[in-house]
Parts: structure tokens; sequence; C-alpha cells
């Protein structure tokens, strides 16, 4: 009996091909940099070697691990958001995170620790730093600093570096969509009142400022309200502005009709509340599974996770959440559904976890369900 099944490899395989898609698209971006002087070669070769391994990690990965590789949903999440936005920020591609908070705390360079190519991005901005120290008024120089940050999901320091560019040019509405857009991946991707401001005050000097709407067409997009996506996204393809990526925007477009259409085929309506003597058991870092399973199987053929919602919540799952594109629920009858509050942000329940199940629910015509989440799993 092989180790793997053919559809597990053919899913890895597939990943593979959007691993090698989105290395494409980064390492286009850098030779772009290059090209408007904005990057040095020196600068270039380090970040194409963080690039470069990774891939090579990845791949590494997938071989020995492709049960475990992204739901085809997950897998859609990162190339369409990801590959959309205007820096060339990582998503995980770099693995240098943990040493580069460690080297900012401490302010001292552990080169017995640090990889050559860790050291590289690192003298990279420092270097780009000495430039802000010399000229406080050098607005590329500062860009260039948030861009990296960006690139290695340092938000926080992002955030610090636009709020300065605001600073030093006040009326520059592609600032405040960036502030915007590091405040939103620093507040794991809800858009807060204060984003929603930064997002107003940037349409305000622009009313097509490019930084802001393609926060609202990802923001859109990752709530899986795919009509306000693609009408965002359109409007970004009649602007003439050399830094909008249209191939990647039409791509994305693409993908959110897709998804669109594929959120009404096996469609269930369902209102998730919490039994009260519960509410107290809930944390804030807890996580919203919702699982649809074949009658008297325990493998799920769609799940859905969502950020801890406000109750009671209304939402749905489909076929648009499917783990694998052979198994869907729309080809079912009947159903039974699950709810999870997790507290690990994992499947399966664990003990402690909070849950609520329906069982024998028709599929047929979108019906609407209520679930209650009552109990915790022994």
């Amino acid at each position: 009996m092989p180790l793997w099944s053919d559809k597990q490899l053919n899913r890895c395989q597939q990943l593979k091909q959007s691993q090698n898609t989105l290395y494409r698209e980064r390492l286009g971006l850098l030779n772009q940099q290059v090209q408007q002087n904005s990057l040095s070669q020196q600068e270039f070769e380090a970040l194409k070697s963080e690039l470069d391994t990774h891939l090579l990690t990845t791949h590494h990965q997938l071989k020995h691990r492709p049960y475990t590789a992204w739901s085809p949903q997950r897998q859609r999440y990162f190339s369409v958001v990801l590959s959309c936005v205007f820096l060339i920020m990582g998503g995980g591609i770099y693995q240098a995170t943990g040493h580069f908070n460690q080297y900012e705390a401490t302010g001292v360079k552990r080169s017995e620790s640090l990889s050559p190519n860790v050291q590289r991005v690192i003298a990279i901005i420092d270097s780009i730093k000495q430039r802000t120290e010399a000229d406080p008024q050098d607005k590329q120089a500062w860009q260039q600093l948030a861009d990296v940050y960006m690139n290695f999901e340092i938000y926080e320091h992002a955030v610090s570096v636009y709020e300065k560019l605001i600073e030093l040019a006040a009326d520059n509405d592609r600032y405040y969509g960036q502030l915007a857009t590091a405040n939103y991946f620093l507040n794991q991707r809800h858009l807060t009142p204060k984003i929603e401001t930064l997002i107003e005050q940037a349409l305000a000097l622009n009313p097509t400022s490019p930084s802001a709407l393609l926060l609202l067409a990802v923001h859109h997009y990752t709530q899986q309200n795919y009509t306000s996506a693609i009408a965002y996204w359109q409007q970004l393809l009649t602007l003439d502005d050399p830094q909008i990526n249209k191939k990647m925007i039409s791509q994305a477009i693409g993908d959110a009709e897709e998804q669109q259409l594929l959120s009404q085929q096996g469609r269930v309506e369902l209102t998730i509340d919490i039994k009260p003597g519960l509410l107290q058991r809930v944390r804030a870092t807890d996580t919203l599974f919702i699982a649809a399973r074949p009658m008297e199987q325990s493998l799920p053929v769609a799940v859905r996770k969502l950020p801890l919602p406000q109750w009671p919540l209304k939402t749905y799952i489909s076929d648009q959440h499917a783990m694998n594109t052979t198994a869907k629920m729309s080809e079912l009858k009947n159903i039974n559904i699950s709810v999870i509050v997790s507290h690990s942000g994992r499947m399966p329940a664990v003990k402690d976890d909070l849950i609520g199940t329906l069982t024998e629910v028709t599929v047929e015509g979108q019906p609407k369900y209520k679930i209650v989440i009552d109990r915790l799993r022994p």
C-alpha cells in the first residue's frame, strides 16, 4: 500500500506549482525594484537568496508531509491576497523574523547564531537606517525601510515608519493606505475603527487611492464578500498607476468569481449561538471551526475557520470550503455539522473545547439552520 494516496500527492503537486508561481511573482517584483533603483544589486541578491531558500524548504516539506498540505481554500487565500499587495509581503516566506526581533530588541548582532543570508538582510536594514539618520527627510529611504519590515511581517515597526512618512507628507494618500494595511495585518486582519479612519483619510485625499482600495478588496475577499472585492479590484484596473500589478489583480478577480459561484453550491446557512453558561469559558484567542461530515463518517468534506465572532453569528458553509475537489457537500443529500470553539486553534476538538452539533442536515435548497454550542469536549 503506498504511503501517500494519489489524491494527497496530486494536492501536493498543485501546492508546489502555486509556490513556484508565487516565487516567480515575488522575484519579478524584486527585479522591478532593481530597475527602478529602489534596490541595489547586493540587496537584490540577499533577498533573492532568502526566496530561494524558502522555495527549497517548502518543496522539501511538501515532499515529506503532503498530508499536512494546506486545504484548497487556504491555498487560494494566500495565492490571491499575498500576490495582490503592492509591497512584497512575505506571508511567512522568510525564516528570520524571530532573529530579527531579537536583533531589534538588543541592538547586538549575534553573528554566530544567524545564517549568512539573515546577516545580509540585517545589513540591508542597517544601511537603510543609516540613510534615514543621515537625512530624516528622505522619504524614499523611509519607504524602503517600511517595505522591508512588511516583507518580514514586522508590522509594528512598519506602522511606526508609515507614521513617520505621514509626518513628512501628510497629503500623500498612499501612506495612509499603507499604514492602514500594516495595522490590518498587525490586528490579525480585523478592520478596526482606527483602520477604517485611516482608509477614510486616504480616500478623502484621493477618492481612487490605490493602497486604500487594495486593502478594501483584500479585506472583503478574506471575509468572502466576493461581490465587493471584485468591485474594488475592477476599480483598481481602471487606474493609470505603474505600481498596480494589473495581471495579478485580474487573476484575483477570476478567483473571486470562481469562489462566488462555489459559495452558492451545497450551501447551508447557519445561525450559531452559544449557551450563556459557557460564555465565560471562551477565550479571546479562541478560533471557531465549522465542519460538515457525511452521515456516519468522521472525516469532514468541508471545514470553515473563522475568528472568534460576536454572538450570535450568521454565516454559512458550502462547496467553497471543501477539503478537496473530489468530495463536495453538494453531492450529498444529508450531512452532520459540528461547530467547535477551539482553544488551540486546531481541529479536531480536544478536552475543554466547546462544541455544538446538528445531525441529518438537508443540503439541497440552501436551507437555514440554527446551531447552539452547548457543551464541553470531555
